[in-house]
């Protein structure tokens, strides 16, 4: 598998999901998943809260708790998400489906979450590079002239696929 497709295929996942395509969600997130464990790439943990999402979608609160704990286990062993695209989605994520258990941790995570979010934001100055979108702050009018939503994100997978 092309280094590539654990992106792309966590996109496609994210798509889907967005368009309610459950099972089609499911689907590419669990390619994602494996692809990237297979290169023991961090595009893992952004796949394992896509099926999270895609669980409590779908209500299935015991499967998004399985893909939570499999996060938060690895979160305790090695303090970061490393690799992961979006490490603070992963933890909003983790967030949402503790919070709908009633989960005590999620406090704590979401703790965690607003932490890294002012980290990165301390990092942010007049000129600077944002970290995760790497569009500079003063020329962000050209990303809202992109497409958005889950059409473009799904558009955007297809072609990373081809």
């Amino acid at each position: 598998m092309p280094l590539h497709h654990p992106y792309a295929l966590g996109r496609l996942g994210n798509a889907e999901l967005a368009l309610g395509r459950h099972a089609q969600a499911k689907a590419a997130f669990e390619r994602a998943c494996a692809g990237a464990s297979d290169i023991d790439d961090g595009q893992r943990f952004d796949a394992g809260a896509g099926l999270a999402r895609t669980a409590l979608a779908e209500g299935d609160l015991g499967q998004a708790m399985a893909a939570v704990d499999a996060l938060l286990a690895h979160l305790a062993r090695a303090h970061s998400f490393e690799g992961a695209e979006q490490s603070r989605q992963i933890l909003l994520t983790c967030y949402r489906v503790l919070q709908r258990v009633g989960d005590p941790r999620a406090a704590e995570v979401l703790g965690l979450a607003h932490a890294e979010l002012q980290a990165k934001a301390a990092m942010i100055g007049p000129g600077s590079r944002t970290p995760d979108l790497g569009i500079r702050r003063d020329v962000g009018r050209d990303a809202a002239r992109r497409p958005v939503g889950a059409s473009s994100q799904f558009l955007y997978a297809v072609e990373e696929l081809q």
